[in-house]
């Protein structure tokens, strides 16, 4: 008998999730809970799944408080619900990993500001909303003339998403054919790309909660 899993999209407090299937038609979702203090789904996997092949899993952004007056960190975790780990996980892993150490995200912001000085108000509002300041963040990096999708495509990159460090590896991008100083993080950043072959799809996330 298949287990079904409680997620937690919403905390309503800064933790959210993502939960990813290794193909369509895998799983089903349902809503289980929706209020003012958590927005929760039911994840039951179908006889399609193979657990030698496919895979659920979870992917978990906490948003903590780092001190009284402070900002914000954020902290982001993966979970295999079910089937096989797939490749892309390390390196989707090790790269989360490396853009949450304390010395790289503070690189990372101090390179926005010496390169972007106007957007110092609005690095500073991301930094301290007491929610996940997506927008704020947007609008970082559109003072700054830069997108924020990051190194990882549409829906991993919401999941995975490193604002401050993937603003400035965009700035650096940016500036790469003139004179201007780029960013080098403190700590070499490992292999980010995603294999050629990587499939995944999103199965269900705190904005569009079912994806079936």
């Amino acid at each position: 008998m298949l287990n079904r899993f409680f997620v937690q999209l919403d905390n309503r407090k800064g933790k959210t999730a993502h939960v990813f299937a290794s193909r369509t038609c895998i799983a089903s979702v349902d809503l289980a809970a929706d209020c003012a203090e958590q927005l929760a789904v039911q994840i039951t996997p179908l006889p399609f799944l193979d657990e030698g092949s496919d895979y659920l899993i979870k992917v978990v952004q906490d948003l903590r408080q780092s001190g009284f007056g402070l900002p914000r960190t954020r902290q982001v975790t993966f979970e295999l619900l079910t089937g096989t780990r797939p490749a892309w996980l390390d390196r989707a892993e090790a790269w989360a990993n490396w853009g949450q150490l304390k010395v790289v995200r503070e690189s990372a912001q101090s390179f926005i500001l010496s390169t972007c000085p106007q957007a110092e108000e609005a690095l500073w509002q991301a930094l301290s909303a007491p929610e996940c300041p997506l927008g704020r963040w947007e609008r970082v990096a559109q003072t700054c003339a830069v997108a924020i999708s990051g190194e990882y495509p549409e829906s991993l990159a919401a999941a995975l998403l490193l604002p401050a460090v993937n603003i400035a590896i965009a700035i650096s991008a940016s500036k790469a054919e003139s004179l201007h100083p780029l960013w080098v993080p403190p700590i070499p950043h490992p292999l980010c790309e995603l294999p050629e072959d990587t499939e995944y799809v999103l199965l269900s996330d705190p904005v569009t909660w079912n994806r079936t």
